[in-house]
């Protein structure tokens, strides 16, 4: 659901509605995860299923994700008619309220006893002895714990002891049933990464933009798992290496370039769009001096590499002075310009 921020904020306000952001909601989600009291876990997670979601436009036409309910709470007005939220109130006849049996009650009042029928269900030692326990049956193998539930799994648990050992079995399958659930949604939802590569026009031999550095794809190679896709990338320019990126960090940066629209942007593109083209193409040979995107260049030879694209062999100043070699396609000479050996340096 969607709206934009005007329209939520006057519907909240003709029906009263509590609302909560998203910020809110986490912190409220990760207070109650952590918290031992199962009473106020029970009423925590009342409360999340009770709100609801929705995406408000804001006037700068970003997005934000709010949560609204019912008001739960009837506040007390004083003399003069304003509300005294900030002091006491009645809560409310609402679904939420019920569930948790706490309809009528005074909210910000004296807190009332534990029904009878929760002592009896969540026993009444303190918070110390709760988390001692707790730690207690977390010990506990599965093997073991499955035995000290069967013992009462029929007529059901009736001491603290039993309780929270029915608790943490609880907690138990719900996290191996979460854990199972997710995994096989990935594996039988999720079609292989290398199809998803495929439909986006990522295969062998295309050439790709990544992370603003232009280069060939290689080879697109997955584990036995089909867990990991890993892209191998040959750098179309002396301005990047060659790279190995994984596939998920790939595939939403990567976009797909269309070589001969790109050439025929530049003035400087020739006729000639072979990559089989060779040193002699360019008048260059072994020795030549010649500088090309303001780095300067001696040229060592040529070569061809795994995709068939003919490369120069060159050889530059790096750090201190000291030479490095380094590979370029040969095409990319058609922009450099010849120097003398003592511009070299």
């Amino acid at each position: 659901m969607e709206m934009t921020r005007q329209e939520f904020d006057k519907l909240a306000k003709q029906n009263n509605w509590e609302v909560y952001t998203q910020r809110q909601v986490y912190q409220f989600s990760q207070d109650i995860l952590k918290s031992v009291d199962p009473i106020e876990r029970e009423h925590g997670a009342i409360d999340y299923v009770s709100l609801n979601r929705v995406t408000v436009v804001n006037d700068d036409l970003t997005k934000s994700v709010v949560y609204w309910r019912e008001q739960q709470v009837e506040w007390d007005k004083a003399e003069d008619g304003t509300l005294m939220k900030a002091r006491s109130g009645v809560y409310k006849d609402t679904p939420a309220n019920r569930k948790k049996g706490i309809v009528g009650q005074r909210y910000g009042g004296k807190k009332e006893e534990m029904p009878e029928e929760k002592k009896e269900k969540y026993g009444s030692e303190s918070t110390k002895e709760a988390i001692g326990r707790a730690k207690k049956d977390a010990k506990l193998s599965d093997g073991e714990l499955e035995a000290k539930v069967a013992k009462f799994r029929e007529r059901g648990p009736k001491t603290e002891e039993e309780w929270s050992l029915a608790r943490e079995y609880r907690d138990r399958k719900a996290s191996k049933d979460n854990k199972k659930k997710t995994k096989t949604d990935f594996q039988t939802d999720a079609p292989p990464m290398s199809e998803r590569l495929a439909k986006r026009g990522f295969k062998e031999g295309v050439h790709v933009n990544y992370n603003g550095n232009s280069y060939t794809i290689k080879s697109i190679k997955s584990s036995k798992d089909k867990s990991k896709t890993t892209v191998a990338l040959i750098s179309d320019t002396d301005e990047a290496p060659n790279k190995k990126v994984d596939a998920k960090k790939f595939i939403g940066i990567a976009k797909v370039v269309d070589i001969e629209k790109e050439n025929e942007k530049d003035p400087n593109y020739e006729e000639s769009k072979d990559v089989n083209n060779t040193l002699k193409d360019y008048k260059m040979k072994r020795g030549d001096m010649f500088e090309l995107h303001g780095h300067k260049y001696r040229v060592l030879g040529e070569k061809t590499d795994e995709l068939g694209i003919n490369r120069a062999i060159v050889e530059y100043p790096g750090f201190q002075g000291k030479l490095q070699t380094h590979e370029i396609m040969i095409t990319s000479l058609k922009h450099a310009k010849k120097i003398d050996d003592k511009d070299f340096n």
